[in-house]
């Protein structure tokens, strides 16, 4: 495994995990930018999913989607990964860090209608994430955003609040994806 592949699992480079964010916002706000992303909460949410394929994938199921997704055994098998159950929360310091940095870099913006915030991407975020299409290591971080927006985009916060808690209850409970007590 290259160290580029470990550092996006592992999640420690700030890039990397600013070009899955943007990723995922690209999508999410169309390939036209004809979409707004409807809550900083939504967007955390579905950054989880991203990021936690053993939660994707487990989403997918449970809706009967004829999507699929490919995780490699590094992925299910990482305590990191293990570990984003507890780390998906929309208030954790490094998420709203990450929003801001896209926001202070022109990627995106936010605007605020009708008491919540809208995320859209901007020309230079499509621009960025267009170049991002070229590089290999960030297939999966495409490929997984396409199906999050095509079974999950359309939902509201609310829906999906409902959905995670009612299948994936071992968020916040201090339990592993595989059931073992971390405490």
């Amino acid at each position: 495994m290259e160290i580029y592949q470990i550092l996006k699992l592992v999640e420690n480079d700030l890039n990397t995990q600013l070009a899955r964010l943007m990723i995922l916002i690209y999508h999410l706000c169309g390939e036209n930018n004809n979409k707004k992303i409807d809550g900083i909460n939504k967007l955390a949410k579905l950054d989880f999913l991203l990021k936690s394929p053993k939660f994707l994938q487990r989403g997918l199921l449970k809706q009967n989607s004829k999507s699929t997704i490919s995780i490699t055994n590094a992925e299910s098998k990482s305590i990191e990964i293990k570990m984003n159950a507890f780390r998906y929360l929309p208030w954790d310091e490094n998420y709203r860090k990450l929003l801001n940095v896209i926001i202070a870099k022109g990627l995106a913006k936010i605007s605020f209608e009708k008491d919540d915030y809208f995320i859209h991407i901007t020309t230079t975020g499509i621009e960025l994430v267009e170049q991002l299409k070229n590089d290999k290591y960030f297939n999966e971080f495409f490929n997984r955003s396409r199906v999050i927006n095509t079974n999950f985009g359309s939902y509201s916060e609310r829906y999906l609040d409902s959905f995670f808690e009612k299948h994936f209850p071992e968020i916040g409970s201090f339990k592993t994806l595989d059931n073992e007590n971390i405490l």
